[in-house]
């Protein structure tokens, strides 16, 4: 019995991740990405996680009435950005 859940045609899929790269509807992706139901847009962001501030998620305001949550990987070792994870919020974004 097949039970993939049934996804609309068009809709954009995270299938790996890994190495700073992601796999997304067949496409692999070599840097930050935004990826929205039906279509993924590179993200020209060269930093690590100290550079992940307000500034730096100009596009992801710009988009906020688009998004439902914000996945945030922060490479290598986990980063807890609360000043950022703040800012996203007020701006009607869960940041998970």
């Amino acid at each position: 019995m097949d039970v993939t859940p049934l996804i609309p045609e068009g809709r954009q899929i995270i299938q790996s991740y890994a190495g700073g790269g992601f796999k997304i509807s067949g496409r692999h992706y070599p840097s930050a990405v935004f990826v929205l139901p039906e279509v993924t847009v590179e993200w020209p962001f060269t930093g690590g996680p100290a550079d992940l501030t307000a500034q730096a998620f100009a596009p992801v305001h710009a988009m906020a009435n688009e998004l439902d949550v914000v996945l945030l990987g922060t490479g290598e070792r986990m980063e807890f950005l609360p000043a950022l994870r703040d800012d996203l919020k007020r701006a009607g974004l869960n940041v998970d």
